[in-house]
């Protein structure tokens, strides 16, 4: 979750690049923003609007350093109509509800954590001022986007930290901390990755790159 706040446009976006160099027309939007342009790429339209059955396929920030962002949409067969693919996350549709959908998200080790409420297990994320680095866990409480945006800007230390949970009907049956985010403003400094109660990998992100 990443709050900014809009200034002038100064970033020159790349459009010279084979698969994101589309320009704005029928099936293309195209919105110019801070950071370059975020574009839509979409599978139908009808008379100039969205068809019923139109749906965004590819949309990516083209940014001054390539393109960021990507997300693809695929279509699929059987118990969900389509699947939407961005980095490690992965969002399925159900076919008979659009209502409710499934996300899977992939750990540094590997692991997959799931959102499915059909399927009665959740992510849930916390996001703090302090963490708990002795018994892992996050101290104080949680904040709102308005006060996490707050610390954003403000270059402040913020932690968010994310749980695997699991239901029977309405009981709790397991809240396991999975991976723990420590930023300062809206840069991320460190990645934990949690099992059992004890991290399982680190990765330090310097300059915008990471290391282990």
């Amino acid at each position: 979750m990443f709050i900014n706040s809009m200034k002038d446009c100064k970033a020159e976006p790349r459009i010279d690049l084979p698969g994101f160099d589309h320009i704005a027309g029928d099936l293309v939007d195209v919105f110019r923003n801070e950071d370059g342009e975020f574009v839509q790429v979409w599978n139908e339209r009808r008379n100039g609007n969205i068809d019923a059955v139109g749906r965004v396929v590819l949309s990516y920030l083209r940014a001054s350093n390539g393109p960021q962002a990507v997300s693809h949409t695929f279509v699929l067969e059987g118990e969900y109509s389509s699947v939407t693919i961005e980095s490690a996350r992965r969002t399925f549709e159900y076919r008979d509800n659009v209502i409710y959908k499934r996300t899977e998200i992939d750990l540094q080790s590997g692991r997959v954590i799931v959102d499915d409420a059909r399927k009665g297990v959740a992510i849930v994320q916390i996001w703090t001022r302090e963490f708990d680095w002795v018994n892992y866990q996050p101290v104080g409480k949680s904040l709102n986007d308005s006060e996490v945006c707050k610390l954003q800007q403000n270059g402040r230390s913020w932690f968010k930290s994310t749980y695997q949970d699991a239901y029977i009907e309405t009981e709790r049956k397991v809240h396991e901390l999975v991976q723990v985010e420590s930023f300062k403003g809206n840069r991320m400094e460190e990645l934990f990755e949690i099992r059992n109660g004890t991290p399982l990998i680190r990765v330090a992100f310097i300059n915008g790159s990471a290391s282990t």
